[in-house]
């Protein structure tokens, strides 16, 4: 199964979901946000649900902070196409 899928109803994706969850361990949550993005090429900001949101929209309405500083950081650490 693909990290890249989304739900056939309300199309959005793993980190989706993720980003309405209560992070129990920081370290946790990091290094699993780390995987998806990092290692698998799941792109936070390019899967978008049925509403129009992708999860950085998710993580801020829900205000989950420890998302927001990842996809924060690991947004600064792309390089930027010119």
């Amino acid at each position: 199964m693909s990290v890249h899928m989304t739900t056939p109803r309300t199309k959005e994706n793993v980190l989706h979901y993720f980003s309405r969850s209560k992070p129990k361990s920081k370290i946790n949550t990091v290094t699993l946000l780390k995987y998806l993005v990092e290692g698998k090429g799941l792109d936070f900001s390019e899967a978008v649900n049925a509403d129009g949101a992708d999860a950085w929209c998710v993580a801020c309405k829900l205000n989950r902070v420890t998302y927001l500083n990842y996809f924060l950081s690991a947004e600064a650490g792309r390089p930027k196409s010119v």
